[in-house]
């Protein structure tokens, strides 16, 4: 289905779950409430796995648990949900990884870097994030460069705070490492900085 259809099903969901959760406040032993709040976390635990909304999944995982699911069905719920988060960060390490390996050739690379970064900016994800940091103190500034452009746009899915001082360690002439920052790394390192704090924060 189409993701405005998607949104449509789980707004609706979200109404049902708060009109269903009034009345079992009312009445915890409102049977048809009760059977009526079951099907209607199911079917949102089932949207956010399938949309990979790991908090939501989360969050209507645990009403299931109260609302729906025995012990075997949450057992098997709990093991989905913890495949399909595990195959996801798999997939997009792995495709970090293609990425930054063709980063690595230079003029050579097979996918230039105007086309890599929208595909790892579409990818945004908390794991997304874990992908990328290592690439920071990379010795291919192609692969800093990468990195940090797209680590600018996912103050999302992490603290922006720690990720801009993680990127603020590129700022200076030299890296943690003690590596030489070549200026455009900098300057990059700069754009995510301001990016992802725009305030005037201390970091």
């Amino acid at each position: 289905p189409a993701q405005e259809e998607i949104n449509e099903l789980n707004q609706s969901l979200v109404k049902a779950e708060q009109f269903l959760l009034k009345a079992l406040n009312a009445d915890p032993d409102y049977k048809s409430a009760r059977e009526g709040m079951g099907r209607a976390v199911l079917l949102h635990f089932e949207s956010a796995l399938a949309e990979r909304n790991w908090s939501q999944a989360d969050e209507k995982f645990q009403l299931a648990c109260t609302y729906r699911f025995s012990k075997d069905e949450a057992s098997e719920a709990k093991h989905r949900l913890e495949d399909a988060r595990t195959q996801r960060c798999q997939e997009i390490g792995n495709r970090v990884n293609e990425l930054m390996k063709d980063a690595a050739l230079g003029a050579n690379r097979g996918t230039p870097h105007e086309k890599a970064k929208p595909e790892l900016l579409s990818l945004g994800s908390p794991e997304l994030v874990e992908a990328l940091l290592p690439y920071l103190n990379s010795h291919t500034p192609e692969q800093q460069v990468l990195a940090l452009e797209c680590l600018m746009w996912q103050g999302n899915f992490t603290s922006p705070l720690q990720l801009a001082r993680k990127v603020a360690l590129h700022l200076n002439a030299f890296g943690p490492d003690g590596k030489e920052n070549p200026f455009h790394v900098r300057v990059a390192a700069l754009d995510a900085v301001c990016r992802l704090m725009p305030e005037d924060f201390d970091i």
